[in-house]
């Protein structure tokens, strides 16, 4: 396993802990507000690794340039650059 793909996993597993905390929090019926911070954090959290993701998995296929790439490939990349 490279570099990246430990530091992804390593944020997928900050991510649990935050949702151990989220369900504690609602648990012990924390305040609104708390509760919210809590959600947005999670959120943010999920949003970063899908972004890196998206830019380890462009580089890959960038790194074969057009004609090395397949059809399949060339339309994914599209698409993300897309959104």
């Amino acid at each position: 396993m490279n570099t990246n793909c430990k530091d992804i996993i390593s944020h997928i597993n900050r991510v649990k802990g935050q949702m151990d905390a989220l369900k504690r929090a609602i648990e012990d019926e924390k305040s609104c507000d708390d509760v919210t911070h809590l959600v947005i954090s999670i959120c943010a959290s999920c949003d970063s690794i899908r972004n890196r993701m998206i830019k380890h998995y462009m580089k890959k296929i960038a790194n074969k340039g057009k004609d090395g790439m397949s059809t399949e490939e060339w339309n994914a990349i599209q698409a993300l650059i897309r959104r």
